[in-house]
């Protein structure tokens, strides 16, 4: 069986709860990967297609990639909810799919933890109902650390503005989600 029809088999089982299609998208900052331009465009077709048809978020990877995933915004708005896993684009890549009415969410890890400056300023400048966080799996960093650092660079101190702050961010995994 193929991996597509295999992928889809899967979506239909009705035994089987899938939240979102992903991690998806384009990955042209390493040798290997920017090589296959071709095989990322189709299989980013496939799953863009299947998102839509069983009204489930995107994941999206994208690593040097934005004049290409810049291409299918009108296909993008018509998904549930795009989550930017590990977000390395500038505030105005951010911005251009928030403009173009994508329901589109910003996750940002170990990049604020190590003060990289576009993170820092998404982070800094975007709005809170636009955000999420996340650790990668990677052992060293934990969700504490980024959602610490995050309050850092919004500037939410006191103990109510923090409530609010990590009740929005719940809100935003949710509506991803759910």
């Amino acid at each position: 069986m193929s991996g597509e029809f295999f992928l889809e088999s899967v979506l239909e089982n009705e035994n089987t709860k899938i939240y979102g299609i992903g991690e998806i998208g384009f990955d042209f900052i390493k040798g290997d990967f920017s090589k296959n331009k071709a095989l990322q465009l189709e299989f980013f077709h496939y799953q863009l297609y299947l998102a839509e048809k069983y009204n489930l978020p995107l994941i999206i990877h994208n690593l040097k990639g934005f004049h290409e995933l810049a291409k299918y915004v009108k296909q993008l708005k018509k998904i549930k909810a795009c989550l930017f896993h590990g977000f390395s684009g500038s505030l105005q890549e951010a911005q251009f799919f928030l403009k173009q009415d994508v329901n589109a969410f910003f996750s940002f890890g170990e990049n604020i933890l190590f003060n990289r400056k576009k993170a820092i300023e998404c982070v800094n400048k975007l709005p809170v109902n636009r955000l999420g966080f996340e650790t990668d799996g990677k052992k060293h960093i934990s969700i504490e650390k980024v959602f610490f650092k995050a309050k850092e660079i919004k500037n939410v101190t006191n103990e109510e503005d923090i409530t609010i702050f990590h009740t929005e961010i719940k809100r935003n995994f949710n509506s991803i989600f759910t």
